[in-house]
């Protein structure tokens, strides 16, 4: 027997973010199969579902767009579902760009985390909960020092001593309670201008150019 569910219709679908708009409930169907990728199956985790919507197949984005290599990611502010491949031939600050927008989640562990990033952080500090907070800075100078483990050096970033520095916080259990990148771009100006990149636990992410 088919179980029906109402839910919104893409959040839910792919995401399963709460926001929810009374307009746009749809009535869906489990959909018992399994997935195929590249002639390989892939169990899905207890935490995916693929659902039946007016005869299509709506299957997990995250899940199965890493199941293929790539890396995903919500932007909350624009509404767009970003997929984009590991650019493993670009300069060490762009991939590690790319592997905090689209890998880094709030499930890792400390261990897995560090060999997501292929380093350790620069500076470790305790936190006043019992957690750590981490400072990692990419592409400094050789000479570079900054002392501080929750403030960004945004003379440093705009000078080019650092490329970027990502500040990681976990609580007294291990488990990651907050990520900040902070990095340069030149977005086609001829000065560098500092980019803010927050990833959330539910999911979602903010990119803004820092005023």
């Amino acid at each position: 027997m088919k179980r029906s569910i109402v839910f919104a219709v893409i959040a839910l679908l792919l995401f399963s973010y709460r926001t929810v708009y009374a307009s746009e409930f749809i009535k869906a169907y489990l959909f018992p199969v399994q997935l195929e990728v590249n002639s390989q199956i892939k169990p899905l985790p207890q935490e995916y579902q693929i659902f039946n919507v007016n005869g299509h197949a709506y299957v997990p984005v995250r899940y199965v767009s890493e199941s293929m290599g790539q890396g995903v990611r919500y932007d909350e502010k624009n509404q767009v579902i970003s997929i984009a491949s590991d650019p493993k031939e670009a300069d060490e600050l762009t991939r590690f760009i790319w592997k905090n927008q689209y890998k880094l989640d709030y499930r890792l562990s400390q261990s897995d985390l560090k060999k997501l990033l292929e380093r350790n952080p620069q500076v470790v500090k305790k936190n006043n909960e019992g957690g750590e907070h981490w400072r990692f800075d990419v592409k400094a100078a050789s000479d570079y020092r900054y002392a501080s483990i929750e403030q960004v050096d945004e003379a440093g970033l705009l000078e080019g001593k650092v490329g970027a520095q990502l500040f990681l916080t976990w609580d007294s259990n291990g488990k990651l309670a907050k990520i900040n990148l902070w990095y340069t771009k030149l977005n086609g100006e001829k000065q560098p201008q500092i980019h803010v990149f927050n990833a959330f636990p539910d999911g979602t992410t903010t990119d803004s150019i820092y005023e």
